[in-house]
């Protein structure tokens, strides 16, 4: 209703509303945290021109991006694999209908008892919120949980989503475990991936991942 009743008196073209930039939007998506600059002018210039965050200035001699392991962060935020501390894993592969995300056991082997493979699946519950979040993935995401016999853990961990769910700044909607066993999630898109981002097709392979040995 503001923006109409703006807009009867401003002369075209002119701009009514301009959200956040990409950088602030991040920093509300991941809630309370103290952000580091090492240069504050044009950190409020660029980024929070309303001063919404009040950021430590890094002043050391190296590169802020080296200090922080910045560009190794990126790489492992693009990559399919993401390690758990229990030593399993989480694969992740978003294709243009849904993404997909399959649990691991790593270290964890499959028959180990009941309470384990829980810990295990719980961690990676919480990982992947986070995972959806820093990559900005959505649409419908299907999850391959490792395998419970128990439908009380089943249940505790389609909760864990939905709570951890509720931290989300976008609209996710946990499904439910279906008679599979797989988990459905939905979230709403907003922008795109980070993947399609920061990267480009391979000019080689067109973005397939492999080489043809065909002539």
């Amino acid at each position: 209703m503001k923006l109409k009743e703006e807009g009867q008196y401003r002369k075209a073209p002119a701009c009514l509303y301009e959200g956040d930039c990409e950088a602030l939007s991040a920093m509300k998506a991941f809630g309370e945290f103290s952000p580091v600059t090492d240069n504050a002018e044009d950190y409020y210039k660029y980024i929070d021109p309303n001063h919404e965050y009040t950021p430590a200035v890094y002043e050391g001699e190296i590169s802020i991006f080296k200090e922080y392991f910045i560009e190794s962060k990126i790489k492992k935020a693009l990559m399919p694999k993401v390690w758990l501390k229990s030593g399993g894993w989480l694969i992740i592969e978003n294709t243009e209908a849904m993404v997909v995300i399959d649990v691991n056991t790593g270290k964890n082997n499959t028959k180990a008892h009941e309470e384990a493979v829980f810990k295990t699946n719980k961690e990676a519950a919480e990982e992947i919120l986070r995972q959806l979040r820093l990559r900005n993935l959505s649409g419908m995401i299907v999850i391959d949980f490792i395998n419970m016999k128990s439908e009380e853990n089943n249940k505790k961990l389609v909760e864990i989503l939905e709570e951890g769910a509720k931290c989300d700044r976008v609209s996710v909607t946990v499904v439910g475990m279906v008679p599979l066993g797989l988990v459905l999630m939905t979230r709403k898109k907003t922008g795109l991936p980070l993947k399609s981002r920061l990267t480009r097709p391979c000019p080689v392979c067109g973005g397939a991942g492999c080489v043809s040995v065909l002539p």
